[in-house]
């Protein structure tokens, strides 16, 4: 009997692999549960994307799973300079692949990014042969912050994008890939992979559609149907082995949709309580932070070979791009907030959504805004480029509203 992984379970990954005792320290043993006799080597999370080896079965080539390991306490380093992001419960990651600063090799070339393009490539159209992916994060046990992870399901690809991080000793800008996971839902399986999957998916003499037959019913219904959205994990609390997070806090609105929602307030006549959200914005400081963020995505896009021109005084965008027969219309953001807010026009809008996928959204956040010199300087900041932009009626909201008065119209 093959084991099994269970959403929430913490395993000991101990140093030096052993593979022959179920439990250390306590915990069930990674190894041994994943351990197997027939196909030479073994999985493990050395990496933070790790692919199991490909093969070449009956029916063609096929990789039988990556693996994904976070290591949070890690987050900020020069090793590793960016932060993953874990909903688990919300069914939702956000994994940032193996391109540095130091890295010499072409950007996709790394073996992470390679392997994960690659199975990105299948899951994009879904079929038997894609890669399951297997995610595990690092976490503190019995004061140690090093040999423990926990499972947090399995999960598909569903959106790729390259994005600007910062990294190595002299905080260098670099472009890396940042891949949006998607859970899927385990219940059928009392929250677990059987590894008997897996090791089907090592087995040559098993075609990709023989091996759906150990494979959770939420991967069989994705690969026939080719949709996930309503399969992401809600996973219960009493899965999982931590503690209950607490409950969120509201995201802290950005200055920028502060002086929005009070300048419609205003428009419409609204009195407002106490001294106002925060400090405004002047004329002057916004400009700072407009052209700092155009100047930044304009030097984004130059390094990847797009001819860059600036339409942002005469156009409801911000960046024409081309490069040879290509198109790209570019909206800029930039902002001294963490940039999880900004705000568009109705024109940005309509426009974005006439553009797409031939579009791109580009926010500069946490830029540094010097107000002791006249006129203000911003200067720093992260860039995000999200390309294609496809907008969302959830993800708007709605500042204020044009009223039509029947009787007076």
């Amino acid at each position: 009997m093959k084991g099994r992984l269970r959403a929430g379970q913490v395993f000991r990954y101990p140093r030096p692999k052993v593979e022959h005792i179920s439990q250390v320290d306590g915990y069930p043993n990674f190894h041994h549960v994943t351990h197997s006799s027939a196909y030479g080597e073994q999985v493990q999370l050395e990496k933070g994307i790790n692919g199991t080896a490909g093969i070449t079965a009956v029916d063609g080539s096929r990789r039988p799973a990556i693996l994904i390991r976070s290591s949070p306490w890690k987050s900020g380093t020069v090793e590793t300079p960016w932060k993953d992001h874990f909903e688990v419960e919300d069914g939702y990651v956000r994994y940032y692949g193996d391109h540095k600063a130091s890295t010499e090799v072409a950007l996709g070339r790394t073996p992470g990014n390679a392997a994960m393009l690659e199975a990105f490539d299948h899951h994009r159209v879904p079929s038997a042969y894609a890669p399951p992916l297997l995610l595990f994060r690092a976490v503190p046990r019995n004061g140690k912050q090093k040999g423990y992870v926990e499972f947090c399901g399995l999960g598909v690809i569903e959106r790729v994008e390259k994005v600007e991080q910062q990294g190595g000793q002299a905080k260098d800008s670099f472009i890396n890939y940042a891949y949006d996971i998607a859970l899927l839902d385990l219940t059928p399986e009392n929250d677990a992979v059987a590894w008997e999957w897996i090791e089907a998916r090592r087995n040559k003499t098993y075609s990709a559609e023989e091996t759906l037959e150990w494979a959770p019913k939420s991967w069989r219904h994705w690969v026939e149907n080719g949709t996930v959205g309503n399969l992401r994990s809600s996973r219960r609390a009493t899965v999982s082995e931590n503690p209950k997070p607490k409950e969120r806090k509201p995201e802290a609105e950005s200055p920028e949709v502060l002086e929005a929602e009070e300048a419609a307030a205003r428009t419409a006549g609204r009195r407002r309580s106490g001294t106002g959200q925060g400090r405004r914005m002047s004329a002057a400081e916004r400009k700072a932070l407009e052209d700092h963020s155009v100047g930044r995505a304009t030097a984004h896009f130059e390094a990847d070979g797009w001819s860059v021109e600036d339409v942002g005084a005469k156009r409801s965008y911000d960046l024409l791009l081309t490069r040879g027969d290509e198109r790209l219309y570019v909206e800029v953001k930039g902002t001294t907030s963490e940039g999880a807010q900004v705000i568009l026009t109705r024109a940005e809008v309509e426009k974005q959504r006439e553009f797409a996928p031939h579009n791109a959204l580009v926010v500069v956040h946490s830029i540094e805004l010097d107000r002791t010199v006249s006129p203000p300087e911003a200067k720093g900041g992260v860039l995000h480029c999200t390309s294609p932009w496809e907008i969302r009626e959830q993800h708007l909201k709605v500042v204020s509203y044009v009223y039509h008065h029947p009787d007076l119209s």
